[in-house]
């Protein structure tokens, strides 16, 4: 008796194990569907994020303008009449041949050949080559030769029309945050320099010591022996209130060397 009940529930075991591999496959199957379907939900939001992220970007791709129609000659102009005297202005030109002669023979280069179109050159010796409104050539694009003021603070697009409002000269008119936001790059930063002042550049200081390039000193924050050393422009305090300005270079001293001069001015006067 005991071996018949033994014997049955063998059998009654053994059909419900042959059922459970079943189960398992359509259990198995739900959650692969399930698991299926929660995947594409989540590509398709991954892809739906990626998209809104890839038009934000577009939108905030900034366009490169020249000192001319970017304005920036128009409300800096002792800044920009301090540059235009600077290397960095005429970076162009050192690529035209018969310029900079000893200094192209340093590294190998021709001095008789043209280097006006060479990719390589250019990308360090004008303004935002191969970028959204950059450098093209000096037919289509003479404001943007050189290294100008859009190289070291970023196309203007963006920053030009958010801040160019008129004459009123109100913080709340120009803020500087509000340029920053709109792409403006101030302070301008060490490393941005550096993708063409490096080491790994044709022209570095194992060439010649002249070619070593200290941030500092090339922004103007160090003194100049002459005027003819000046590394970007003189600086000057600026003529409209743009709000608090972080890392201020030559502002907060600026202003205070003019309060004096006004202060001494007013004692000259008393007597």
């Amino acid at each position: 008796m005991v071996e018949k009940k033994r014997k049955r529930r063998e059998e009654e075991g053994g059909e419900e194990d042959s059922l459970i591999p079943g189960l398992k496959q359509i259990f198995s199957m739900e959650v692969s569907m399930k698991s299926k379907a929660m995947f594409g939900a989540m590509t398709g939001i991954a892809m739906s994020v990626a998209l809104l992220c890839s038009s934000t970007l577009s939108a905030r791709e900034y366009k490169y303008l020249g000192f001319e129609t970017g304005g920036c000659k128009k409300c800096h102009k002792k800044q920009y009449e301090s540059w235009v005297e600077t290397v960095m202005a005429n970076a162009y030109y050192s690529l035209e041949p018969g310029e900079k002669v000893e200094e192209k023979k340093k590294v190998g280069l021709d001095p008789h050949k043209d280097y006006t179109k060479d990719p390589e050159c250019l990308k360090c010796h004008v303004t935002g080559y191969g970028k959204p409104g950059g450098f093209v050539s000096m037919e289509k694009t003479e404001e943007l030769h050189g290294i100008t003021c859009e190289a070291c603070h970023g196309p203007a697009s963006g920053y030009q029309a958010e801040n160019i409002k008129g004459t009123d000269k109100s913080a709340e008119k120009h803020k500087l945050a509000d340029a920053v936001a709109a792409g403006l790059m101030y302070p301008v930063k060490e490393d941005h320099c550096t993708n063409c002042h490096n080491e790994d550049h044709r022209h570095n200081s194992k060439v010649d010591k002249k070619y070593v390039f200290d941030f500092k000193e090339r922004l103007g924050r160090e003194k100049k022996k002459s005027s003819k050393d000046e590394g970007t422009h003189k600086h000057y305090v600026l003529e409209f209130d743009h709000g608090p300005i972080k890392d201020s270079f030559f502002q907060d001293d600026l202003k205070k060397k003019e309060a004096l001069k006004k202060k001494e001015a007013l004692k000259k006067k008393a007597k």
